[in-house]
């Protein structure tokens, strides 16, 4: 057994490693990569809270077969690969498709053959990206092409995602701070993204996140969907709890969006921040979302010297019913990836 502990993986996101032999992954797209030779088999040991969680295990960067491992409620060894060529050397990534609401996974090592073991490679850095965004960026959906299942957590696959793609494409240290259903002002639920942004957690206030642990050099925030539909829904219990005054005017909704890039400056001071939007309705034409956005980063760019910050809104995809599909995500990469070379990654 190789405890989670050891020498040889390396994880990415925001974990919780209050136990070192057995760190908890909450939000999508966090991941353990490691490299091992010398074993015909491959067990990954998982305790999974709910049994909801999937996760793509890709061997040796094949990124278009991965082993899709369902998760079952409760600690169990999953056999992953067991006819492997002893003599060679595999590279691994266990990759986490489902996000927060599908609970927590703690991963408690892997198996290998009597005498295998971890390769420790020296790793060169790579420029970092986090993505800051809600059921979009998390991939609610994307491989159902019906629309018609987008909360079953079989159809989310965050590494599908546009966000996840852009990272893999681009070869940047990624990572994803998305729940679906989050805004800015209002949410679907009890909480907004300028109280969890700060986080290990989500639903933990106390736990709170070590920003100079991992310092993007690029964050993208894909927020103001849910926000486009809840400020106008004025009988919804969430809707009634944030804007007592009643519903917000543009200029509320501008100066909100202000507050947020703010928070994430003051700990990001360095980062190239890029606002987007997009592609579901929000930017559909004839919707003021796209103008808030833009109001509010000229106003920092004017009043704050902020010269680091950046717009780029996706094109709407004029889809009815449903999340984007992965053909979306892929659109949605290529639009980013572009910008990006374009204009930071020069």
């Amino acid at each position: 057994m190789v405890e989670a502990n050891q020498n040889g993986f390396y994880y990415h996101g925001r974990i919780n490693f209050a136990n070192p032999k057995a760190p908890e992954f909450y939000w999508p797209g966090t991941s353990v990569d490691f490299i091992f030779r010398g074993s015909k088999l491959l067990k990954i040991l998982l305790e999974d809270e709910k049994g909801k969680n999937y996760f793509n295990v890709i061997l040796n960067n094949q990124h278009t077969k991965p082993y899709i491992l369902k998760c079952q409620k409760g600690k169990k060894k999953y056999a992953v690969y067991n006819n492997l060529d002893a003599s060679k050397s595999y590279s691994v990534s266990i990759f986490k498709r489902t996000e927060t609401d599908e609970g927590y996974t703690k991963f408690m090592g892997i198996e290998l053959d009597n005498g295998a073991n971890l390769a420790m490679v020296k790793r060169a850095y790579s420029p970092r990206i986090e993505f800051f965004g809600n059921s979009i960026t998390v991939g609610m959906g994307n491989e159902d092409p019906t629309g018609r299942d987008n909360m079953n957590p079989a159809k989310k696959n965050n590494y599908l995602s546009y966000a996840a793609i852009t990272a893999r494409d681009l070869g940047l240290d990624y990572r994803c701070t998305a729940k679906s259903g989050i805004g800015v002002m209002v949410s679907w639920y009890d909480l907004i993204m300028p109280e969890m942004y700060n986080r290990v957690h989500p639903d933990k206030p106390a736990l709170k996140h070590d920003f100079k642990s991992w310092v993007p050099d690029i964050v993208v925030v894909n927020l103001f969907q849910n926000d486009s539909w809840l400020v106008n829904m004025t009988r919804d219990p969430n809707h009634k709890k944030r804007f007592k005054q009643g519903k917000p005017t543009p200029q509320q909704i501008v100066q909100a969006y202000v507050n947020f890039i703010s928070s994430l400056r003051k700990v990001y001071p360095k980062a190239k921040i890029v606002c987007t939007l997009g592609s579901m309705n929000a930017v559909s034409p004839g919707k003021p979302w796209k103008g808030y956005i833009q109001q509010a980063v000229n106003l920092m760019k004017k009043y704050y010297k902020d010269q680091q910050l950046y717009t780029l809104f996706f094109a709407y995809n004029n889809r009815k019913i449903g999340h984007p599909t992965v053909a979306d995500h892929i659109k949605m990469a290529d639009q980013l990836k572009k910008f990006l070379k374009q204009n930071i990654l020069k």
